[in-house]
């Protein structure tokens, strides 16, 4: 059986991925994370796109990322800018290794529910940051 993980944060280009999972794949497994991000609204949106969808949806708490200083993305972090980012620089936004932690928490996730695939939404236009680089 075909089967997927996907990375859920409840924004567009992981809605696509899921829907677009949901075609191809006979099993799908939602995964969020609860790093301490700012936009928790975001999380909202991923499990009403789990229910929609028909999909299981398992939210993973990650404290210790909270505990990371610097990123306007987490709770306690400075703003975030409304101006466009830097080209030289990691965005303020970036929370060090983020992309790099969900999926090795996904591989655990993967063996355990003997999932072949998995899926995260990053493309070309998210390349500012380290973790979204081909």
């Amino acid at each position: 059986m075909k089967s997927i993980i996907v990375l859920l944060s409840g924004g567009i280009d992981s809605a696509v991925l899921l829907w677009l999972s949901k075609r191809e794949y006979e099993r799908v497994l939602a995964l969020s994370f609860d790093y301490g991000q700012k936009h928790k609204v975001e999380l909202k949106y991923a499990k009403e796109l789990a229910k929609i969808a028909g999909v299981e949806h398992i939210i993973v708490e990650l404290p210790s990322l909270k505990g990371i200083k610097g990123s306007a993305l987490l709770e306690g972090g400075p703003e975030v800018p409304s101006e466009e980012y830097r080209k030289d620089t990691p965005p303020i936004t970036t929370v060090p290794m983020r992309n790099l932690i969900f999926l090795a928490i996904a591989g655990a996730y993967a063996d355990a529910y003997e999932i072949d695939t998995i899926g995260i939404a990053v493309h070309s236009l998210d390349s500012p940051y380290p973790d979204c680089r081909p």
